[in-house]
This record gives structure tokens, sequence and C-alpha cells, in this order.
């Protein structure tokens, strides 16, 4: 991680040496998303640090989704790729178990257990199915190893979570006002936590309108909620 955050700290820099008044205005745009990008990571990296207080990301590694539903290349060679990064699940949740603080955010530490075990549910029923219709047996065979290790790993890694990380979990996810300033930057958006707070109630208060003025005109004698939930009742069958 520190490697990484060294990198993104010395492209920061290039980037911001970087005379723009020689570029076309395509090129400054480009500029632009680089930079954006750029302080985008170091905020994951500086400030999220995702690494160290969020399961997810350790659980979400081993997302391999993207071979299945896009058709970029023959699945022989998909399937292949899928055991490449498969082979690393024992390395990824060692880092998972070393680099986790001892006091998580609840609910990071209740999604990480439930996207742990979904990914092995993944591994061994979705992802196997369409990798044994790659017509290689040797790629097929290299590829059920890494996938079964794999999907062991995310049941370990969530059965770790909930014996060591889960009793002390406490409710500590929120960003803070200084982490959010700097997250709305790396959006490129200049605006004040505060004001962002106050833009979001005035949208509240107007949806809110709106919702009971829809709902007096389905039901005026019952409150805004009740017709909301007599509607969800009345929908399409599958």
């Amino acid at each position: 991680m520190l490697e990484d955050l060294g990198r993104l700290k010395r492209l920061d820099d290039q980037l911001h040496r970087v005379d723009a008044r020689g570029l076309s205005d395509v090129e400054k745009l480009d500029l632009s998303i680089l930079r954006l990008a750029v302080l985008r990571a170091r905020w994951t990296h500086e400030s999220e640090e995702r690494w160290r207080r969020n399961p997810m990301f350790y659980a979400d590694a081993l997302d391999v989704s993207l071979y299945l539903r896009r058709d970029f290349k023959p699945l022989r060679e998909r399937v292949a790729d899928m055991t490449a990064i498969l082979r690393w699940a024992p390395d990824v949740f060692a880092a998972g178990r070393e680099n986790l603080g001892t006091v998580l955010p609840r609910p990071f530490v209740e999604t990480g257990i439930d996207v742990a075990r979904g990914t092995a549910a993944f591994l061994e029923n979705d992802v196997l199915r369409t990798a044994r219709s790659c017509g290689d047996p040797a790629v097929l065979g290299a590829f059920e190893v890494a996938n079964s290790v794999a999907a062991k790993e995310c049941r370990a890694f969530a059965a770790w979570l909930e014996k060591e990380r889960l009793p002390q979990a406490d409710a500590s996810f929120a960003l803070g006002r200084e982490r959010f300033a700097r997250m709305l930057r790396a959006e490129a958006v200049h605006a004040s936590p505060e004001a962002i707070l106050a833009a979001g109630q005035r949208e509240l208060a107007s949806e809110r309108a709106r919702f009971e003025a829809a709902a007096r005109e389905i039901d005026a004698s019952r409150p805004a909620s009740a017709v909301f939930k007599a509607i969800q009742r009345d929908h399409p069958t599958a």
C-alpha cells in the first residue's frame, strides 16, 4: 500500500507540473480527468483507507464476473485469466487478516461476510459451470484447482471476520467532515459539506411534499406511509 501511495504522489506531482498553456481543449480535459483520477485514488488510500477499515476491499478482490459477462476473447483464454486471478486468493486474504484493524465498522464487517460467502457460492456454481464449457481439459483442470482453493479461502475469511472482527465491531463507518470534504474535491465538487447537506435537506423536503401529495390523490383518508404500503401489494406477477 505504501508503495502504491508513493507512486500516486509522484504521478500527482508530475501531472501538476504539466504546463497546460500549450494544450488543446481536448488535451486540457484529458489532463483534468487524469488529475482527478489520481486525486481520487490518493483519497482512497489516505482517507478512506479501505485496505485497513473495510473487509470488502479483500472480499471483492476475487470478483471474476467480468470474464463471464463480456465475451472479449475466447472462453478458454478467459478461463485461464480467471485461474491467474484466483491463484492469488491465499495471499489476498492473508493480507486482509494482517492489515485490517481490530475494531471495524459493523456494516462493513457484516457486508464483507456476505460478500465473501456469496463469492464462494458464485465460484462454486456459476463460474465453474461456465468454465466447464471451455473445451480445453488442461485449462479447465488448472482452473478447477485454483477455483476450489479460492472458494475455501473466501469461506475461511468470512468465518474469520465472524469470529475475530464482528464481536468487536462498532458504528464508526462515518468519514467525518474533513475526509468527506477531501472526497468532494476529488470529485471536482467545490461546495462545502455544509452546502451539500443543506441542498440534500431541501431536496428531501421537496420529495416528501411530492410523496404526500401523490398519496392524497390515491387515498386522502390515510397517512402517506400507509398508502405506500398498500400500493406495494398491487403489482404485476412475475
